[in-house]
């Protein structure tokens, strides 16, 4: 691959990056190429290669970072980079392109990007290749095809936990309302827990796999794959809504959201709990949204919130059919 020609931004790893903005450091023993993809004004980007010796740092993007979410991806000759899935187009040789779709199509290939968290407010960021990116396994484990523990299932959801159970790892996400819960024991895919540890409650998530079992609001999976998607708008407010929540009309009441998880509490009581996921429309609405859509554990009717909004520690919707104006203020 050709060094990336219109803006290098090398320093030392000593030193670190002599340009303020988004900064790749390899902190390995040899030679990465690596590319970016990001929201720009006009939509979805991707722009690479970049070409990094070891100790060195390239700035990838200069100026005041303005997103939260950059996507990058890294190659190196015997090296595995632990990407997340997440699609963008390339070319062999460097390239500057604008839109994420139909890469094929438009004679572009296909590369898989990891997500990177810059934070709400930092305006600078840098990444170093050695968390992401180490020298590949002799072999790769044998391929299960699809079907053999159930009907085969793809989906798009919102990560919620994990955890250890008898040393299996256990995790659910949400997809359609529907907790799915798959497990660490021996039946699963390659890529099926290679990269829980970096989803937090809310990420937003791709699973293949087969569904074992379905039962009301609940289902059993065994997965293959487990992968991030990017970030839309309904996952960035669901992040945003994240944790504790008082009421502004009445300090007793409040409510607590971790990952899909809701609990509505009164003096701090938990009154009724259920799972949530924010849509464009809710049963018969489709006008004033984002929608809020509710399913109590006790409940099996959904209840409807429109006009959903989080404006810094504010959090404001209208319950439906009623049509009066919750508000509540973050106090985490």
């Amino acid at each position: 691959m050709r060094l990336r020609a219109f803006f290098l931004g090398l320093g030392l790893m000593a030193s670190g990056p002599a340009v303020a903005g988004l900064a790749v450091c390899n902190d390995t023993a040899v030679l990465h190429s690596v590319a970016i993809g990001y929201r720009g004004d006009d939509g979805w980007v991707s722009q690479g290669w970049w070409n990094i010796e070891p100790d060195q740092c390239a700035t990838v993007l200069a100026g005041d970072l303005v997103n939260r979410y950059y996507y990058l991806m890294a190659q190196a000759d015997g090296w595995a980079f632990d990407h997340e899935g997440i699609g963008f187009c390339i070319l062999a040789d460097v390239f500057d392109i604008a839109g994420d779709q139909e890469c094929g199509g438009r004679g572009y290939g296909h590369g898989q990007f990891l997500e990177l968290d810059t934070g709400k407010t930092e305006k600078d960021h840098v990444t170093h290749l050695a968390a992401v990116s180490r020298p590949a396994p002799p072999s790769e484990p044998a391929f299960v095809p699809p079907g053999k523990y159930g009907e085969p299932y793809s989906a798009a959801g919102n990560f919620q936990a994990c955890t250890t159970e008898s040393g299996q790892i256990a995790c659910s996400l949400f997809a359609d309302g529907v907790q799915v819960f798959f497990r660490q024991d021996g039946r699963e895919g390659e890529e099926a827990f290679a990269f829980v540890d970096r989803f937090r409650p809310g990420s937003p998530v791709i699973v293949h796999g087969d569904m074992e079992a379905v039962h009301d609001r609940t289902a059993d999976l065994v997965p293959y794959k487990l992968f991030a998607r990017g970030w839309g708008e309904a996952d960035e407010l669901l992040q945003d809504m994240q944790g504790k929540w008082q009421s502004r009309d009445d300090t007793a009441a409040g409510l607590m959201l971790d990952g899909s998880l809701l609990d509505l509490t009164y003096d701090t009581q938990i009154l009724d709990s259920g799972s949530i996921r924010v849509s464009a429309s809710c049963n018969d609405y489709s006008e004033g949204g984002p929608y809020l859509i509710l399913q109590s554990d006790g409940d099996s009717a959904a209840t409807c919130y429109g006009d959903l909004q989080v404006d810094g520690p504010f959090l404001n919707m209208t319950h439906l059919p009623r049509g009066n104006v919750l508000r509540y203020q973050r106090v985490d």
